[in-house]
């Protein structure tokens, strides 16, 4: 902005007397400012980091560079900028870490680093994204300090996603399959049923799992047994982790124990063993389910007939859901009722 300023008449005479020209009796004193010192500064805030950033990044599988897609859910920003959430590599089934990162607010550079992996079954390393913010909503830049790492991410929620569970609100008993292993290291899907005995507060697990064949499995890798087990629930992230700890009946000389790692959502495990999946759904103690699927069949019934007509002793781990009368025997009393109850069956 110009301000003017007036000559006075006796300086003006001074200078007629002194012959110098006046060309204006109002001379223009310049207050003009740069542009530098009138631009208003560009800020963002934690608002403009915080949300899901969905997008792809240059990895690699083995020696070979791969493009991944990845899932960042930034949950929490303060007024430093600094931030943190969970990423999720979307183009893989599992992998799943904790991450945190700095935001400036006046030039939006922006850093991120992983910290400690959530679900991690391939077993990478966790690398540094270094970019900049756009004003489309956008950060583009490298990864691991690498040119020819290229990474791209656009927000597409404002508003985080909240992964964490509710420890108190966690059922206790589930049913699904995994992949196991036999002997021989052949891969053969199995039956699990899961019953949580105790949960403290701070999300460590106990109970016992009963396993018995899939349909999917091999004849020859069908297995039936029980163990207990401990692990823990991470609150936050939602992550289950258990392992066996004893068996109850052991299924085969050289059964081992095997860890299992998920994501619990909304009633559901979703996770892998280092064979292959592990899922699972919440369910009630259905008794008369001999072959773990959720259901009352035939093949329930032929598994009770065949106890009873070989009079062997009944497999311990399935000795509760063969029980149906609750009487701590299982004898033709209960072959009759689950005939019942596998006649009402929709």
């Amino acid at each position: 902005m110009k301000g003017k300023k007036i000559i006075s008449a006796a300086a003006a005479l001074a200078m007629l007397l002194s012959g110098t020209c006046i060309n204006s009796f109002a001379a223009e004193a310049d207050t003009t400012t740069t542009g530098e010192e009138t631009a208003e500064t560009v800020t963002y805030s934690a608002d403009t980091i915080i949300g899901v950033w969905e997008g792809t990044y240059t990895g690699y599988s083995g020696s070979t560079t791969i493009e991944r897609s990845i899932s960042l859910n930034v949950d929490q920003c303060d007024e430093n900028g600094d931030f943190s959430g969970i990423a999720i590599v979307t183009s893989e089934d599992y992998e799943r870490y904790y991450f945190s990162g700095t935001f400036d607010f006046k030039t939006g550079d922006f850093k991120l680093k992983g910290k400690k992996w959530i679900l991690d079954s391939g077993s990478w390393s966790l690398n540094e994204f270094k970019g900049s913010y756009d004003v489309d909503n956008s950060i583009t830049g490298i990864v691991g300090g690498n040119n020819d790492r290229p990474f791209a991410l656009k927000k597409t929620s404002d508003k985080a996603v909240d992964y964490s569970v509710d420890i108190s609100e966690i059922s206790r008993n589930w049913y699904g399959e995994y992949d196991g292993h036999s002997s021989d290291k052949t891969v053969v899907r199995r039956n699990i049923k899961v019953a949580i005995t105790d949960l403290s507060e701070s999300g460590d697990i106990k109970g016992t799992v009963i396993i018995s064949p899939s349909d999917k499995a091999e004849a020859q890798y069908a297995l039936d047994g029980s163990y207990y087990f401990s692990g823990t629930i991470d609150e936050k992230s939602g992550k289950i982790y258990y392992k066996g700890t004893e068996f109850i009946e052991k299924p085969d000389p050289n059964f081992e124990f095997i860890p299992f790692n998920g994501i619990l959502t909304n009633g559901v495990i979703d996770g892998y063993t280092k064979n292959g999946i592990w899922k699972m759904e919440s369910t009630d103690v259905l008794k008369g389910d001999l072959n773990f699927d959720n259901l009352l069949t035939v093949a329930d019934l032929v598994a009770l007939q065949k106890y009873l007509l070989t009079e062997n002793d009944f497999n311990k781990s399935l000795f509760y859901y063969a029980d149906m009368n609750d009487d701590e025997k299982v004898n033709a009393f209960d072959l009759i009722l689950l005939r019942q109850a596998v006649a009402k069956r929709p």
